[in-house]
């Protein structure tokens, strides 16, 4: 009878000795993919990916101060646009965001990317949507107004999906 168990033991700890391999290598896969792809420029190649990313149109008089996209498990983009204030509403109508704008008292909830600090400002907006883009990925996307100077605007966009 223990002839008859040795094989079987053997095909045993054969299995199991695999089985632990094979945990071993996907866990490694896995905290592969997890790591963060970032990458944060002005450039316009990744100036435009963010804004078609998001359905999101900057009228000539808006200047890109900077864009961060972090892909991780899904898609995400930071950018901070300086506008003059008479075109902010054009840039929220042309991008068709229609949500509607609270003050944010607790500021250090958003993390701007570029620009002064957002406790200095005077007056801070935030409103956020859902959005689906043009390739049908489902997003939010939250805008923060920094209204720090009476005729430009900080304007810090969010754009967060699948």
């Amino acid at each position: 009878m223990s002839r008859l168990w040795r094989p079987l033991i053997v095909v045993i700890l054969g299995v199991l000795a695999l089985s632990v391999l094979a945990i071993i290598v996907f866990s490694k896969l896995i905290d592969r993919v997890a790591e963060p792809n970032i990458e944060t420029s002005t450039t316009p190649g990744l100036v435009q990916e963010a804004f078609e990313y998001g359905g999101w149109t900057l009228p000539d008089t808006g200047k890109v101060l900077l864009v961060r996209r972090q892909i991780v498990r899904r898609s995400a983009y930071q950018i901070a646009i300086e506008i003059p204030t008479a075109d902010l509403g054009v840039m929220l109508e042309k991008s068709g965001f229609r949500a509607v704008f609270e003050k944010l008292y607790a500021t250090g909830l958003v993390n701007p990317i570029a620009g002064p600090d957002l406790s200095s400002s005077p007056n801070v907006q935030t409103a956020q949507d859902e959005f689906i883009s043009p390739k049908g990925w489902p997003m939010f996307r939250r805008v923060t107004i920094d209204e720090r100077s009476p005729d430009m605007r900080i304007v810090h966009l969010v754009f967060s999906g699948n």
